[in-house]
C-alpha cells in the first residue's frame, strides 16, 4: 500500500496542480516595434505604420501626411521621392488616394542581467530569461478592393504576428507551470514566451482629421477531457492506455483606437496630434478538463480537476499626444493597466487552500508614463529615443508570505535610429531600417518575510533581495509596395 499510496499521490498532485502562470507576453514586456521601442513605446498618437495593431489600431487610417508624391517631374534626389515626403500632394484620377502598403520583418534579442541574493543554492529563477522573438507585419490599403467614399480619406488593414524563437525552433507559447513559492519573475523569460497576434482596420475621416480603428488580439481556449486508463500500482515507469479530447477554439479580446489631428480644424494647431487606445483581457484557459484514472489493481476510479490557465494580459488603456516641428518631434503617453483583475485557476487556488499554503498574490493597477522623440538630421537619417517607467505590478505585501512571483519598478531608457535606404539594386521603392537598443533597469527590492517562526520555515523561506539590468536590441525592415 506504500507504493500504491506513492503512485496516486503522484498522480494527483501533476494532474491537480498543473496550471500555467506565465503573466505576460513579449510585447507588453519590451515593445512591438523596433522603431516604438526606441521611441520609449510613446507611440500612440504618432503610430501609422504596421505597428498600429499593438499601439494604436487608428493609426492604420493615417496615411494623408506619410503618403508618397507622385509628380512629373524627375527629383535630382533619391530620397525626396520616399514614402515619408510631405510635399503637397497632386490630385490624380484617384482623388490623390495614394496609399503604401507595407511588408514588415522586426527581431530582437533581450538578455536579462538578474540576481536573487538568497541564502539558497537551489534557486534558479534568475537565469534561462533570455528571449528571441519574430514579428511579420502587413498593411494592404482596403481601396485596392473597394473605392471608399471620398470622406474616407484612409483604409487600411493590418496584421501583426510574432512567435518566440528558441534553438532555431519557432514557438506559438513555452508554457511554464511552477509552484508560486518558487523565486520566478512573472515579465520574463518563459513567461512571456507566448504569441501574439493583433489585426484590424483603420479608417481616417474628413482628410485624416481623425480616425478609427477596430480589431482583435487574438490567443487561444476551450476544454476537454482525459481519460487514463489500466493504471499500474508501482514507481516504474509505464504507458497507459490514454484517451484525450481537447477543443482548442481561438480566444479574441477587442482592441480599439481613435486619433484627432486639430491642425485640420485650425493650422495653428498643426504640430499636435492627440490619441487613445484599448486593449481588452485576454489569457489562455482551457477549462474544465475532465480527469479520470482508473487503477485497476486497487479497484480505483478518480476524477481529477484539471485546468490550464495563464498568460494573462490585462485590460490596457493607453492616450497620448505629439508634437512635431518637421525636423523634431516629441511624443507623451500615460498607460493604464489593471492588473488587479488578475485571475487565477480555481484548482491553483483550491490546492494552496487545501493544503494551508496560502492566499493567491494580489496584483494592483499601474500607470506607465512613456516619452519618446525623433530628429530628422539628414533626408535619410532620423535619430530617436525614449524612456518610461513602469511600476511593479507585485503587492509588498504579496511577498512577505510563502509565494515568490517577482516584479520591479523598471526604468526604461532606448534609442535607435530610422534609415531609408534608396531605390538600390532592383528595389522598386525605398526601404525603411530601424535599428535600436533598449535598457531596462529593474530597481532592486528587499523581501522580509513574516512567516520565519522557525529555523526550518526561514531556511525554506528566507528573506532576501532581487533586481538586476535586462538589454535589448532590435532590427526592423519595413518593404512598401
Amino acid at each position: 500500500m506504500k507504493n500504491l499510496n506513492f503512485t496516486l499521490g503522484t498522480i494527483i498532485f501533476f494532474l491537480f496542480s498543473f496550471v500555467i502562470i506565465g503573466r505576460a507576453n513579449f510585447a507588453d514586456t519590451y515593445g512591438f516595434s523596433a522603431s516604438g521601442m526606441a521611441r520609449g513605446n510613446a507611440m500612440t498618437a504618432i503610430a501609422h505604420d504596421w505597428s498600429s495593431v499593438y499601439y494604436n489600431m487608428a493609426g492604420l487610417g493615417k496615411t494623408v501626411k506619410y503618403r508618397k508624391i507622385k509628380e512629373k517631374k524627375k527629383y535630382e534626389s533619391d530620397f525626396e521621392d520616399d514614402f515619408y515626403s510631405d510635399l503637397e500632394e497632386e490630385k490624380n484620377d484617384n482623388n490623390g488616394l495614394i496609399f503604401y502598403d507595407q511588408f514588415a520583418f522586426f527581431c530582437f534579442y533581450s538578455y536579462p542581467f538578474f540576481e536573487i541574493d538568497i541564502p539558497r543554492s537551489d534557486v534558479k529563477g534568475d537565469e534561462d530569461l533570455d528571449l528571441r522573438v519574430g514579428v511579420i507585419g502587413l498593411v494592404l490599403d482596403l481601396n485596392h478592393f473597394y473605392k471608399m467614399p471620398d470622406f474616407i480619406s484612409s483604409a487600411r488593414f493590418g496584421l501583426g504576428a510574432g512567435l518566440v524563437q528558441d534553438d532555431f525552433s519557432l514557438y506559438m507559447a513555452r508554457i511554464n507551470s511552477v509552484d508560486l513559492r518558487t523565486h520566478n519573475f512573472v515579465r520574463y523569460g518563459r513567461e512571456a514566451a507566448r504569441m501574439v497576434i493583433l489585426s484590424g482596420v483603420g479608417f481616417g475621416l474628413f482628410d485624416d482629421m481623425f480616425g478609427v480603428g477596430l480589431g482583435a488580439n487574438v490567443f487561444g481556449g476551450g476544454d476537454g477531457s482525459v481519460l487514463v486508463d489500466s493504471v499500474e500500482v508501482g514507481p516504474e515507469k509505464q504507458s497507459p492506455e490514454i484517451q484525450s479530447k481537447l477543443d482548442i477554439k481561438p480566444k479574441i479580446a477587442p482592441a480599439l483606437g481613435l486619433y484627432f489631428s486639430p491642425g485640420k480644424v485650425n493650422s495653428k494647431l498643426s504640430p499636435l496630434e492627440w490619441g487613445v487606445s484599448y486593449r481588452g483581457e485576454l489569457f489562455l484557459e482551457v477549462e474544465p478538463v475532465d480527469v479520470g484514472a482508473i487503477v485497476e489493481a486497487a479497484n480505483l476510479d478518480m476524477e481529477i480537476n484539471f485546468y490550464i490557465f495563464g498568460f494573462y494580459t490585462p485590460h490596457t488603456f493607453s492616450t497620448g499626444i505629439s508634437y512635431d516641428l518637421q525636423l523634431l518631434q516629441v511624443s507623451f503617453d500615460v498607460e493604464y493597466q489593471m492588473w488587479s483583475k488578475y485571475k487565477a485557476s480555481n484548482a491553483r487556488e483550491e490546492f494552496y487552500t487545501v493544503n494551508n499554503i496560502g492566499s493567491i498574490q494580489e496584483y494592483r493597477d499601474i500607470f506607465i508614463p512613456k516619452v519618446g522623440g525623433s530628429l530628422k538630421v539628414l533626408d535619410w537619417l532620423t535619430l530617436v529615443g525614449g524612456y518610461y517607467y513602469q511600476p511593479s505590478i507585485v503587492k509588498d505585501s504579496s511577498l512577505e508570505g510563502v509565494f515568490n512571483q517577482l516584479d520591479n519598478d523598471k526604468h526604461v531608457l532606448s534609442g535607435g535610429m530610422e534609415i531609408i535606404v534608396p531605390k538600390k539594386f532592383g528595389m522598386m521603392n525605398p526601404v525603411n531600417l530601424n535599428l535600436g537598443l533598449q535598457y531596462q533597469y529593474l530597481v532592486p527590492k528587499d523581501v522580509t518575510k513574516k512567516t520565519n517562526s522557525s529555523e526550518e520555515e526561514a531556511a525554506l523561506n528566507p528573506n532576501y533581495s532581487f533586481g538586476g539590468n535586462c538589454l535589448t536590441a532590435t532590427c526592423e525592415v519595413i518593404l512598401p509596395f
